[in-house]
């Protein structure tokens, strides 16, 4: 498989992690707001706005509540700023 630069940059330093294709294993409602509230963001910010995923969904970050935003990263998760690294803390 090919490996992303944060995969690559990760494996250098030696460092271990897990990996997870949220293509493949989309994150739950509660993963989607644990990520949010850990890294002092709304939901609606880990949403890609500029991203063509997003803009072929037609839909003004505007018109969202946190609960869309959630339900939207859970069905359309290529909205989603990607990569994400998460820490074990």
């Amino acid at each position: 498989k090919d490996l992303s630069k944060g995969q690559v940059m990760l494996d250098e330093f030696k460092l271990s992690y897990e990996y997870r294709n949220i293509l493949k294993a989309p994150l739950t409602a509660v993963e989607i707001k644990k990520l949010a509230e850990k890294a002092g963001v709304s939901v609606l910010e880990l949403l890609n706005l500029r991203s063509k995923n997003f803009k072929d969904l037609g839909i003004s970050p505007h018109d969202l509540s946190e609960d869309k935003g959630v339900e939207l990263l859970q069905e359309h998760p290529k909205a989603m700023f990607r990569p994400l690294l998460e820490d074990s803390r």
